[in-house]
């Protein structure tokens, strides 16, 4: 009935104000407990490249508390690192500079069976609800780099950043094979690549990658080897579709025939930048 369920809520209102007239109040927090959770958010700026080979690149980090309680000395630790772009092997020591707008930044580095790793560890001290600490960093860029920022133990704790290096195309071997129409840095779209091989009966090209700046596989990865083309004749050309790549490096050989059954073989290497 309409009446009985007014009468419930007048009497557990009366109730209410009687307990309140006595001074009745909600129990407190007990000490050394937060009302609330510290919630501390990461983001990182900088640039994406292709840039000059040791031009120095500058990085923002902003570490963000959007929880209700105050993040700790021990939950604001932020740590910076770097790593070569498509696997896990640490760069020769980056970082030139760390500074931050609270608390301080020191190196952190550590060896593995990989070689030394190379980072900054920020010490943020106490983050209130609602405030935000910037940690600018200064980076030597030498290869093309995977920038981290990390928190441990917080959902939103990881940023990362990847610059690449404008690396030219490199090649190799035979001289006596001509190429033409190759990037004069990163290649970052399709390009045509001619090849002209002088009194050559066959001439064929083969694309190898994704591979690292030294012509190996990715770290924990492999390379796979397919046909770009194959000519009869001294003339070839290849269509390299960067689009359809990764970020990273890739060979392509090429290999002439000669009626003699001599062989000249050549190759360059380029970074790929979509």
């Amino acid at each position: 009935m309409e009446w009985e369920q007014g009468l419930r809520w007048r009497l557990a209102l009366a109730g209410i104000a009687v307990l309140a007239a006595f001074g009745w109040a909600a129990p407190a927090t007990p000490a050394g407990f937060s009302e609330g959770f510290p919630d501390l958010r990461v983001s990182m700026t900088g640039p994406a490249g292709p840039i000059p080979k040791g031009q120095a690149a500058t990085y923002t980090t902003v570490v963000t508390n959007g929880g209700t309680a105050a993040a700790t000395d021990s939950e604001s630790i932020l740590s910076l690192s770097s790593y070569r772009v498509g696997g896990e092997r640490p760069v020769p020591n980056p970082y030139s500079s760390a500074e931050s707008t609270q608390g301080t930044c020191v190196d952190s580095n550590f060896d593995s069976k990989f070689g030394t790793y190379y980072g900054k560890e920020c010490s943020l001290g106490e983050i209130a609800p609602g405030a935000s600490v910037t940690v600018t960093s200064v980076v030597e860029i030498n290869e093309s780099m995977d920038h981290n920022s990390f928190i441990s133990n917080s959902e939103g704790g990881l940023a990362e950043v990847t610059t690449l290096v404008d690396s030219p195309p490199v090649t190799s071997g035979s001289n006596k094979i001509k190429l033409r129409g190759l990037p004069d840095a990163c290649a970052s779209e399709d390009f045509k690549l001619k090849a002209k091989a002088k009194g050559a009966k066959k001439v064929k090209a083969t694309l190898r990658g994704p591979l690292n700046a030294e012509g190996k596989p990715l770290d924990g990865g492999f390379s796979r080897t397919r046909s770009l083309a194959k000519a009869k004749g001294a003339k070839l050309k290849a269509s390299i579709e960067v689009a359809k790549l990764e970020a990273a490096y890739y060979e392509v050989k090429l290999a002439a025939k000669y009626k003699s059954k001599s062989k000249q073989k050549s190759s360059v290497l380029f970074q790929a930048c979509p």
